[in-house]
C-alpha cells in the first residue's frame, strides 16, 4: 500500500508540473514570418570621425531546408531602408537552424549559438562553438520576463541573453546582448564596441578611436 501511494503522488507531481521552456519557444521559425525592426547605428573611423544613421531593417524567412537529424536550415532575406518612404533594398542573406535544444544562426558566413538548453537563469555556453573564433561566453540572465518596445506595446515572456559585458572603461568596451520573445523571436539587438584612446593624453577619458554602437528595436 504504500509503495502504491508513493507511485500514485510521484505520478501527480509529474502531471501538474509546468514543462519547461525550449529554445524553439523563443526562436520560432517557419516560412513567410517577417519582421521589421528600427535600428539606430553609429560607426566611429579614427580618420573619418563619427557617422550616425537611423533605418528600417526586414528579415524575412523565404525557405527552408531539410537535414538529415530531422531540423531544418532556414534562409533568411534581410532589407534595409532609410524610412518608410524608402524603397527596401537587400542585404546578405543569413541562415539559422533552431530546435529544442539550440539556435545557431549563419551571420556573414559565420556560425553563432545564440541559445542552448535548459533555458534557465544562469545558463552559460560558448557562443563561438559553431565557429574558429576565441571562446565567448554567453549567458541567459533573465528568463521569463516582460519585455516593453513602448507603453503600448509588451511582449510578456522573453529571456535576455548576454554575449559580453567586459566594462573596460579603459582601453576596449564590448557589450552585447539580445532579447528574444516567446513565440515572437528576436525583439531587441545591442551591440557596443568602443576602442578608446589609450595614448597618454587621452588615457581614461573614454574617447572613442573607433567603434560601433548599435540598437535594433
Amino acid at each position: 500500500i504504500c509503495l502504491i501511494a508513493v507511485a500514485l503522488a510521484t505520478s501527480c507531481s509529474k502531471d501538474e508540473a509546468e514543462p519547461s521552456a525550449t529554445v524553439s519557444d523563443y526562436l520560432p521559425l517557419k516560412v513567410g514570418a517577417s519582421h521589421i525592426y528600427s535600428v539606430e547605428e553609429t560607426v566611429t573611423q579614427q580618420i573619418s570621425g563619427e557617422n550616425k544613421v537611423t533605418y528600417e531593417l526586414k528579415t524575412i524567412v523565404s525557405d527552408s531546408i531539410p537535414e538529415a537529424d530531422g531540423t531544418f536550415t532556414y534562409v533568411i532575406q534581410r532589407y534595409k531602408r532609410n524610412d518608410a518612404q524608402s524603397a527596401w533594398t537587400s542585404l546578405p542573406t543569413w541562415s539559422a537552424r533552431v530546435s529544442k535544444f539550440q539556435a545557431i544562426v549563419n551571420e556573414e558566413n559565420i556560425g553563432y549559438l545564440k541559445v542552448q538548453a535548459p533555458v534557465v537563469e544562469g545558463k552559460e555556453w560558448n557562443g563561438n562553438l559553431p565557429n574558429t573564433q576565441d571562446v565567448d561566453k554567453y549567458s541567459l540572465i533573465e528568463v521569463g520576463k516582460p519585455y516593453s518596445v513602448n507603453s503600448s506595446d509588451t511582449y510578456p515572456n522573453t529571456i535576455t541573453v548576454l554575449q559580453n559585458d567586459n566594462k573596460d572603461l579603459i582601453a576596449f568596451q564590448d557589450k552585447r546582448s539580445e532579447i528574444y520573445a516567446e513565440g515572437v523571436g528576436l525583439v531587441y539587438r545591442e551591440i557596443l564596441q568602443l576602442e578608446y584612446c589609450t595614448d597618454p593624453a587621452c588615457l581614461g577619458q573614454q574617447k572613442v578611436k573607433k567603434g560601433l554602437a548599435y540598437k535594433q528595436v
